[in-house]
């Protein structure tokens, strides 16, 4: 599996028969160990990725073996190419085979990421329910292990952001097995225009890797009454973990987006700073935010503790609503709707909030 996630020429390879790769050479790959094969790779794949369609290469050996060299598309969810699935058979006018499963990801600059039908199934997200996407904490809450989560984030900085990443995350599945899938994401474009692209595949080495201590001490945190708690990445301002009462309004906030007023984006920024540097360990905030345009401004206050410890700097927020407390439900939202009712029965007919 080759990858095109930056652009088509800049392919590399991610997936290697049932192994997976750190964006290798093509060259290097099990399918190029002929050096007539090898020399067809890149322009093949330029070109499927160019024309959006499967193309073939066929070639004659020096023994006279007739090799037919196919790659196959993957799309991604706006119509870019993610990924070609290069075979190398000797069916010259034989069916190719089924495509591994793989799913594609894009992320926009403000970390909400919309996926194909192949990555809702291996994720295990709710396909169509979330119009706009799922943010980071929706998506991350999902996984009992995202490694390397700090380089992940880091895709996301505010200041000199890496550009690929690989990674693998663990799931638990319906049937209660845990399952391992593997990321290979690659950031393209600057400013508001930056796009993160990724491919997602199940992962052939299944062992179960130890959650990260901190995430896992955080989703045991106990909430106070009324309140909410996250966790934010302070390099890319980025709340990741999001942690209020079950079947609540502000449970529901997790799957969307705030909209922040000026003054209050300003501020989040110069505390992420602040605290990232080293320079406060503790603040204490007032934001303005809505979650559409015809919503009214909700404010809230906000205590921001430094995490210790080495790593990437991250901090703690314990959030409380000030007008209007309680908070009412993110208007048009059936999930946020469904999550609250859930609670009370059919008869509800007013949200809890607490």
């Amino acid at each position: 599996m080759a990858e095109t996630l930056s652009g088509i020429d800049h392919a590399s390879v991610v997936l290697d028969g049932p192994e997976a790769r750190e964006f290798s050479k093509l060259t290097r790959s099990s399918v190029a160990a002929n050096g007539l094969v090898a020399r067809e790779l890149d322009g093949l794949v330029h070109e499927c990725a160019t024309v959006h369609d499967t193309c073939s290469k066929y070639i004659t050996l020096p023994d006279g073996q007739k090799k037919r060299i196919a790659a196959i598309p993957k799309l991604g969810p706006t119509g870019h190419v993610h990924a070609a699935a290069i075979w190398v058979d000797s069916v010259v006018n034989g069916d190719l085979p089924e495509s591994p499963v793989v799913g594609t990801m894009e992320w926009s600059v403000t970390g909400v990421v919309i996926a194909d039908p192949a990555a809702h199934y291996l994720l295990r997200l709710p396909y169509g329910e979330l119009p706009h996407g799922n943010t980071i904490p929706e998506l991350l809450a999902r996984f009992d292990q995202w490694d390397d989560r700090a380089k992940f984030l880091s895709m996301f900085n505010l200041v000199d952001p890496t550009d690929q990443w690989i990674g693998t995350a663990t799931t638990t599945y319906e049937d209660g097995t845990d399952h391992q899938l593997h990321f290979a994401a690659r950031a393209s474009g600057l400013g508001a225009d930056r796009t993160i692209r990724a491919i997602v595949f199940g992962a052939t080495d299944q062992s179960v890797t130890c959650t990260d201590p901190r995430t896992l001490g955080f989703r045991q945190m106990p909430i106070p009454s009324g309140h909410a708690l996250a966790l934010v990445d302070l390099p890319s301002g980025f709340v990741h973990e999001w942690l209020a009462k079950e079947r609540t309004s502000l449970a529901g906030w997790r799957h969307h987006q705030p909209e922040f007023d000026y003054n209050s984006r300003l501020l989040a920024a110069e505390t992420c700073f602040a605290l990232a540097v080293g320079a406060r360990r503790e603040s204490k905030t007032q934001a303005r935010l809505r979650f559409s345009p015809s919503d009214e401004w909700m404010v809230l206050d906000a205590t921001w503790t430094r995490i210790r410890g080495p790593g990437r700097p991250q901090a703690l927020i314990d959030i409380t609503p000030v007008s209007p407390n309680p908070v009412p439900l993110i208007s048009g939202c059936r999930i946020c709707q469904d999550l609250v009712h859930a609670a009370w029965g059919s008869e509800f007919d007013s949200p809890v909030t607490e």
